[in-house]
């Protein structure tokens, strides 16, 4: 039987999966995917995410490539997510021979949103942050992230090969502020992320927004140079990956 390659678009609230990879005795979203696809009669299934999202991390679109070299059935969106939890759905798949995951040039949009409005608190995609910031700065110091910069000071737990590597151009990085859900949210788009580099984006911004660190000390940072690190590790919850584009 030829083995079948499809282009599988996921939506998900990260804070029920340890992550996208199947792992033992954790529920993610690899492993939700799979038994899945056995209920459906696919078997010798293998997967590869466009992002492989962090524990804790939602998507409102990200791309798998599904393997199968065992494929009995229909392919039904409707029927996918009565299977699935409520937290992972499918929103299309396709037959798609060419279709790879990994390799090809794409590019990620990512979203952080921070919330100083307590009816906030325990929102699942959104973190609650009782400080004062100062919006002003905040805006000025994320739009130094655009551009060629060097993200050395900006990831954690990549291979030596990745920390070698860790130039990165932003194409896009803003800042708004909702006035009405008094909340600041972040979006960025790259072609590249290294791990938990949005996330350190954010704590930066917010140890600007609070004056421990000023635009200089994050223009140094970005060359790997003056104090290095100027943010931190911000928790998984107010991030999203918004979409997934290829090129350029």
């Amino acid at each position: 039987m030829q083995t079948q390659n499809f282009k599988l678009i996921i939506a998900y609230n990260g804070k029920y999966f340890k992550g996208v990879v199947p792992q033992p005795n954790s529920i993610t979203i690899g492993q939700q995917l799979k038994e899945c696809f056995y209920k459906l009669g696919w078997k010798k299934v293998s997967l590869h995410f466009c992002a492989r999202t962090d524990a804790g991390v939602h998507a409102q679109e990200n791309w798998v490539q599904v393997h199968v070299k065992e494929w009995v059935g229909e392919v039904c969106v409707d029927l996918m997510n009565l299977i699935l939890p409520a937290h992972l759905k499918v929103k299309s798949i396709f037959e798609d021979q060419h279709f790879q995951a990994i390799g090809p040039k794409t590019t990620k949009k990512y979203q952080y949103k921070l919330s100083m409005n307590v009816k906030d608190i325990g929102c699942d995609d959104t973190l609650y942050w009782d400080e004062d910031l100062n919006f002003s700065k905040m805006k000025q110091a994320c739009e130094s992230f655009q551009g060629n910069h060097d993200f050395f000071f900006f990831q954690k737990g990549e291979s030596q090969n990745a920390r070698n590597q860790s130039r990165r151009n932003i194409i896009e990085a803003s800042l708004k502020y909702l006035g009405g859900d008094q909340a600041i949210l972040m979006e960025v788009t790259c072609n590249g992320f290294l791990r938990h580099m949005v996330r350190y984006m954010m704590g930066a911004l917010i140890n600007i927004g609070k004056g421990t660190y000023s635009l200089s000390d994050l223009e140094h940072s970005l060359e790997k140079s003056g104090k290095g690190t100027v943010g931190f590790l911000v928790p998984p919850e107010g991030l999203t990956l918004q979409k997934i584009e290829l090129g350029p």
